[in-house]
């Protein structure tokens, strides 16, 4: 049976050569992209759950963010006997690294000995249970390893960081997992960090100071809820009395979705997805059911000499299999070819692998039956139902019918299409309204230079000799540099409403920090050299920190921040500080003290230089540079760079989006290609009558044109207020966002009219252009 079920389909190709190309092309383009789109689907879905014992991992959350108290981790240890382990993690610190023959700029996590066993990292070499314990070891990945040490064993290595500390390499592991929390070059203790600045140890120890992330693993079997409530108990009377914290533990695999907008962006891929295949099984029932007359005989026939409707709803469905199954394996190559460039244009490592991955295995052949049922149910529920007198005469009364559910999918086919491109441009558009937004300061010709280890103790010779050349403008030394820092504290002042502080946004900087980056100064002055009280004693505020306290004067008021009073010396406009999807917070900057932490120090050269004889002025800071420091490379970059580099992921998914868009539309205009050449040969004989009563060419091209042009119309009517609805929900996210405009929609919706007048224009002209002799003796 099925044998005779394949023969009768290869016959059909062969008849309808055109059709089958236009059905397994939208199939092919529409699993291409579905299986792409799965396969990172599924990837992200993975993050952190490569990890041993994952049940028992958890992540520590203090007022709903990762950021904790840097006490906490040990006083879990100590007093939760429900964890077997409790660690800290800090951000990324680069350093220069060398062996004596290299050099290069790495980056390392300063961690709890104990993270090795919480996440049951895997060592190629050294003892897991001790590789930390010294203040100067370093556990390093495999790539580090072979980079530093070819062809050598690593273990027992020294490396130096900053040309200063001598490390000893006492672990090698594998190379983290690119969806992991946790990325690092190289693991150190923790401790080491206040070995080389003895005052940062109760920095690092304080209940008070907030700057790393917790993970413990809990003994087997306890749930999140009973470790959160366990944890509130014991620690709600150990803060201070001016601290105030609600902690709560998650799931390791759950901290991905939580603390990323990875949960959105894969609900939006995941419909582009559905929509992209929705529009290939579209055009499959719409040629199937247009096509109906050249089956109803063989349908009537088959009836008439036993066929059941079982029989021709298997038949039907069999042919709707085959053609997918065609299609899946031109994806399959398609997929192969586009893969390692989806990869590189947006940075990431997914594979095919259709034999060793269970879920990837069971996600494509999920995909192949719900798109065979999909594109084939309907018409072989339409076309099995006809009753065998009705076939054999080719009643025209189902013709119709079918042709209404037709304009239905042809208007549904293009709403979403029309949607799509809407999307992609409102996101095209906000990407550049941001660019050019007025973000309070002057992003252009300013270069940041990121200063590592010693390098920050040279900070002030180095500002010396760049300040000696006409065209560097101004130089400033900041903790954390623009376009964006997040750093928060408490402050305290008369009249402030909470007893506990008020939460203010922070940073250090030193002189020249508002000229630097061309912030405007409303009220008083910036730091200054001629006023020795400003290095302890005063502080610089933003306008919306100055509205919040309600000072008159806001000059001369105290602000208490970490117990010291400072005086309000100056009050600069506000300036975005923070991604442009968040609203303006107030801020507070102190001065750059190397007397107190050594996370105070600056950390990063700002300076404006001239916009004249940019490559000359960047050589002769070049040259400041090695003449100070040379033993440290010289790496740059502009702030507007960095600024851009910031929505880099959004125009990715702007570009990812648009892609399947321009997909979308070819796969919509197959399927009107398709409909207009079936409609130009079913009116074949009427077209012949028209031009021999003197129709002309272009009569005939509106006639063939007009109804799909309406139903494109149509189209863009539904999708046009779906698509306002949708995009002001998405754009409302953002604190500073583009007004839709009417004129968008309307440029988008002639681009759509446009491509499918010249989709139906090709087929109705050929039409038009037939011999009329030639008509006539059409049937």
């Amino acid at each position: 049976m099925f044998r005779n079920y394949l023969k009768i389909a290869l016959r059909n190709i062969r008849k309808q050569k055109g059709y089958t190309f236009i059905n397994i092309a939208g199939l092919a383009i529409g699993l291409t992209c579905c299986m792409l789109i799965s396969l990172w689907i599924l990837d992200e879905l993975n993050y952190d759950k490569h990890y041993d014992e994952l049940d028992s991992i958890q992540a520590i959350l203090t007022n709903e963010s990762e950021i904790c108290p840097n006490a906490l981790a040990s006083f879990l240890q100590k007093h939760v006997p429900e964890i077997e382990y409790a660690a800290r993690v800090t951000g990324e610190t680069e350093v220069l690294v060398n062996n004596g023959s290299l050099r290069s700029y790495e980056k390392y996590l300063s961690v709890d000995p104990p993270i090795t066993r919480i996440f049951s990292i895997p060592f190629i070499s050294g003892n897991p249970k001790t590789a930390l314990d010294a203040p100067y070891s370093v556990v390093i990945t495999q790539d580090l390893a072979s980079k530093f040490f070819p062809n050598q064993d690593a273990l027992g290595k020294i490396l130096s960081f900053n040309s200063t500390d001598d490390f000893a390499v006492t672990g090698v592991v594998p190379n983290p997992n690119h969806n992991s929390s946790l990325h690092y070059d190289m693991l150190v203790s923790i401790e080491y960090k206040w070995l080389k600045s003895p005052d940062d140890e109760r920095y690092y120890n304080a209940w008070n100071a907030w700057s790393s992330r917790t993970y413990v693993k809990a003994i087997p079997g306890i749930s999140p809820a009973i470790l959160t409530e366990k944890i509130s108990n014991i620690i709600e009377d150990r803060f201070e009395e001016d601290e105030e914290a609600i902690l709560s533990s998650i799931h390791i695999s759950d901290l991905y979705m939580k603390f990323s907008d990875a949960k959105t962006i894969i609900g939006i891929f995941a419909a582009i997805a559905v929509v992209i295949l929705a529009l290939a099984c579209i055009n499959f029932i719409n040629l199937s059911t247009a096509r109906y007359r050249m089956r109803s005989k063989e349908t009537g026939v088959r009836k008439v000499i036993g066929a059941s409707r079982g029989n021709l709803i298997l038949q039907f469905l069999s042919e709707s299999f085959f053609l997918t199954i065609v299609g899946f394996l031109c994806a399959l190559g398609l997929v192969e070819f586009v893969l390692p460039f989806f990869n590189s244009l947006f940075q990431l490592q997914i594979s095919l692998n259709l034999f060793g991955d269970g879920p990837t295995i069971l996600t494509i052949i999920g995909i192949i039956i719900v798109t065979a049922l999909a594109a084939g149910m309907y018409p072989a529920l339409a076309l099995s139902r006809f009753q065998p007198v009705q076939a054999l005469k080719s009643d025209i009364g189902a013709a119709n019918r079918f042709f209404s559910l037709r304009r239905i999918l042809v208007i549904t086919q293009f709403s979403l299409t029309v949607f799509l491109i809407l999307g992609t441009a409102i996101i095209y558009t906000q990407i550049n309204f941001i660019k050019g937004w007025n973000v309070g300061y002057d992003r252009e010709h300013v270069i940041n230079v990121t200063l590592r280890g010693e390098s920050r103790d040279r900070f002030a010779a180095l500002k010396s000799e760049l300040v000696k050349n006409p065209d560097v403008i101004s130089v400033a030394g900041v903790g954390k540099c623009l376009p964006y820092w997040e750093m928060l504290t408490s402050a305290r002042w008369d009249g402030s409403n909470s007893e506990d502080g008020e939460k203010v946004y922070m940073n250090f900087t030193d002189y020249d920090f508002a000229q630097t980056y061309g912030i405007d100064i409303i009220e008083g002055r910036d730091f200054s050299e001629e006023f020795q009280s400003d290095l302890k004693q005063a502080c610089v505020i933003n306008k919306s920190l100055a509205d919040l306290m309600k000072q008159t004067p806001t000059l001369g008021a105290d602000i208490d921040i970490w117990g010291e009073k400072r005086k309000v010396i100056g009050v600069l406009e506000d300036f975005n500080f923070r991604p442009l999807d968040r609203s303006m917070k107030p801020l507070a900057i102190m001065m750059i003290n190397e007397d107190d932490f050594a996370f105070t120090k600056p950390r990063v050269l700002s300076a404006r230089i001239s916009p004249n004889n940019i490559g000359t002025t960047l050589e002769s800071i070049r040259q400041s540079w090695k003449k100070v420091l040379p033993e440290y490379p010289f790496e740059y970059s502009f702030l507007d760079q960095q600024f851009n580099a910031e929505y880099k992921s959004m125009e990715q998914i702007r570009n990812l989006a648009g892609s399947f868009g321009i997909l979308a539309i070819f796969i919509a205009c197959l399927g009107l290609i398709g409909l207009a050449s079936f409609t130009a040969e079913q009116r074949t004989k009427e077209i012949g009558i028209r031009k021999v009563l003197g129709a002309s060419v272009l009569n005939i091209v509106r006639l063939i044109s007009k109804e799909f042009i309406i139903l494109v119309a149509i189209a863009n009517l539904i999708a046009w207020p779906l698509a306002w609805f949708a995009m002001n929900r998405w754009l409302e996210e953002y604190a500073h966002h583009m007004e839709l405009s009417i004129g968008l929609f309307l440029v988008v919706g002639c681009l759509a009219m446009i491509v499918a007048l010249l989709s139906v224009s090709y087929q109705a002209f050929r039409a038009a252009r037939a011999n009329p002799i030639e008509v006539m003796k059409y049937e």
